[in-house]
């Protein structure tokens, strides 16, 4: 899990994890910038996302237990370009593509999910990212 950390911290995009629980197991320190905040690890009060709130493109609030990382544990699905709205505590918002990915046991089922997001500007909002290389790598792990 440490090779797969580093890699994580080098990624010039915010990215963290979640477990099976959706409890936060992990964050890069640019998906504190995106969140405006550092979220307590393994906390039941910041499951599934670090945000302070979400949005939805139309600007309709998303609880955290229906964002897109709680619906790839769920459904065990991947949600990608899931185009999403970061408010901070300071009261700034933010416009993220989100990508959740569940990293699925050979039985089936949801062990933990990645996300990485990445901030739209200037109305264009878009990256070639190698997720599934990404996800292959902590797919093998027991």
């Amino acid at each position: 899990m440490g090779e797969f950390r580093r890699l994580l911290d080098r990624l010039p995009a915010a990215a963290y994890t979640c477990d099976a629980e959706g409890l936060i197991t992990y964050f890069n320190s640019h998906a504190a910038l995106v969140w405006g905040r550092e979220p307590k690890l393994n906390d039941q009060v910041d499951r599934f996302c670090g945000s302070f709130k979400l949005f939805a493109a139309d600007g309709v609030a998303i609880t955290h237990d229906q964002c897109w990382m709680a619906l790839a544990l769920r459904d065990r699905k991947e949600y990608n370009g899931q185009e999403i709205i970061v408010e901070r505590p300071d009261g700034r918002h933010l416009t993220v593509l989100a990508h959740a990915n569940p990293i699925c046991a050979e039985t089936g089922a949801a062990r933990s999910t990645l996300s990485p997001q990445i901030e739209a500007k200037s109305g264009v909002a878009r990256m070639n990212y190698p997720l599934g290389q990404t996800v292959g790598l902590t797919s093998q792990s027991p």
